[in-house]
Formats: structure tokens, sequence, C-alpha cells
């Protein structure tokens, strides 16, 4: 399955807010490309299709959507992990002259947010006071960070020949599911 973007489900208050997150390698500063709010489950299932959907803390998915569940502790340690192993090909490859390579700059990958986050500096610009689209829009911002250090992981990785290995083209977003609900 290619991943193009990530849903973000929120409730609060009887109400739910779908966000939809664009995670292309190099997509921009656009990533955050689409929300409903209070979309019925017919018109969820629609819009998630069979992309991977992140639930907010406290919010159930619904039982009749076959989708893939974001584990996102983990798709934050995969590119972790892959910034490591590229640092570690980078220690072991050698210069033509064979001297060591100069140590990699480590792109940032921004840290999971904590729980009741109410960080409104990257909510700049809103005008809604609905708490279900507030929570959505404060997770697609991070999945849209983390999109974004992953294209700077893929454009580090793209820009010296010893690390690109056999994949000389942008990889896929590292989206890590723990769960494929089923109707």
């Amino acid at each position: 399955m290619t991943v193009v973007s990530l849903k973000v489900l929120a409730t609060a208050e009887d109400t739910r807010a779908l966000w939809s997150v664009n995670v292309q390698h190099d997509f921009g500063p656009g990533r955050l490309c689409g929300a409903w709010i209070d979309a019925d489950d017919h018109t969820l299932a629609q819009i998630i299709g069979a992309q991977p959907l992140h639930l907010t803390a406290g919010t159930d998915a619904p039982t009749d959507l076959d989708c893939a569940l974001l584990d996102l502790p983990a798709t934050r340690q995969a590119m972790v992990d892959e910034v490591d192993r590229l640092v570690e090909l980078n220690r072991a490859s050698r210069t033509p002259k064979g001297n060591p390579r100069a140590p990699l700059q480590r792109p940032d990958i921004p840290e999971l947010p904590t729980t009741g986050n109410t960080d409104e500096d990257q909510l700049r610009g809103v005008v809604t006071d609905n708490p279900a689209a507030l929570e959505a829009l404060r997770s697609a911002h991070y999945l849209a960070d983390l999109a974004d250090a992953w294209s700077r992981i893929e454009t580090l990785r793209l820009s010296r020949e010893y690390l690109r290995g056999d994949t000389p083209q942008a990889r896929e977003f590292p989206c890590v599911t723990t769960a494929t609900r089923e109707a």
C-alpha cells in the first residue's frame, strides 16, 4: 500500500473532526490538505479509504471502519532508527582517498507530543473553538512536522551516493500501523 496521506480523527463533546495530512516526500508547506467536521461513518470511510488513521487520545475508531491504525511512537522510532543507520553507514564509509567522512548533520525529528498539549502557538490563525477540530489540528501539525523530518532524512540520504543503497529515489513515509479494524 502506498501511503499518500495520514488521517487524524479526534472526538470531543459529541463532535468529531477528521484532518488529512499529506506525507509525500517534498510535498511542501501545504501538508494539511483537508478537514471534515461531524462526518457520518459512511463519509469517514470514503475519506479515509486505505490510508492509515491516527486517533487522538480518547478517540475510538468507528466500529464499521476498515483501516490501519497508526502507531505514532513506532513510526517516530522507525525514523530515529533510520537516521542512526545513515549515521553508521556514513561513519563506516571512506572518501575516495581513504579518509573518514565528516560526521552527518542529524535531521531533527520532533519529540512525541505530550498528552493535553495546549501549545496554541502552532495553531495561529485558527478561527474555531471546536475542541475536536483543535485536537485534530494539533495532531495534524505534529504529523506534518514528522513528514517534513522524513523529507529531510530522504534528502540527506539521496544527496550522498554511498547512503542511497539500492533505492535511488525518495522512499515512502515510514508509517507503522498496529491494527486493522474490520467491519
